[in-house]
């Protein structure tokens, strides 16, 4: 007996078996960080989402233009030192402002996804 496997229809195949595990981690990441992100009034957490740019690929990130600040903090509290040393103002309303030395971190992406690396793990090998 003599099986034959065509060679492109294989890697087809496992084409679509990679990206239809790394679509589930994607989602499974992207819920993972909308329970870890801050809510204030929502936009952070609506911004989360995830893509695949190719079969073997998944990002997931947040599009709010204020997500990196939440994730690695702002001005002395910016985890890579780098942040703004002296304090400012900023306009909350107009005439009223507010002083800050910046934020503190409240990490949501990189748990999501470090945090849970057993669970991806299982899922990619399932």
């Amino acid at each position: 007996m003599r099986l034959e496997i065509d060679r492109r229809a294989l890697q087809r195949a496992l084409e679509r078996h990679a990206e239809d595990r790394l679509r589930i981690v994607g989602e499974f990441c992207t819920g993972a960080a909308k329970l870890l992100a801050p809510v204030d009034e929502g936009n952070l957490r609506s911004s989360i989402d995830f893509d695949q740019p190719n079969p073997f690929t998944v990002r997931v990130g947040a599009s709010a233009n204020y997500a990196a600040f939440v994730e690695f903090g702002t001005g002395i509290h910016a985890e890579n030192g780098k942040g703004r040393k002296t304090p400012w103002l900023y306009e909350i309303r107009p005439g009223q402002f507010v002083l800050t030395r910046g934020n503190k971190a409240q990490p949501f992406l990189r748990p999501a996804v470090l945090g849970n690396k057993n669970a991806i793990r299982r899922i990619v090998e399932s």
